[in-house]
């Protein structure tokens, strides 16, 4: 659909048929393929390792204590 200004109008008499870029090009389809599952293994890798680096300095900071203590608190 981002790819509209790339389609061609084949006309053949009375007979007209739209071709997008992805049907004249299984290149451009292939290429689109690989880049996705390039940009979602990278966020996915990305996301793990945040997922860690917190882990990592929650467990520094002792957090879990400092909320169990808050919690202790309040009742």
């Amino acid at each position: 659909m981002y790819l509209s200004f790339q389609r061609n109008i084949k006309t053949d008499g009375n007979h007209q048929e739209v071709v997008s870029a992805f049907s004249s090009s299984p290149i451009l389809s292939i290429v689109t393929i690989i880049f996705i599952i390039l940009l979602t293994s990278i966020t996915v890798l990305r996301a793990l390792e945040s997922r860690n680096e917190w882990r990592r300095i929650a467990a520094e900071d002792k957090v879990s204590k400092k909320i169990n203590k808050i919690e202790q608190q309040k009742k």
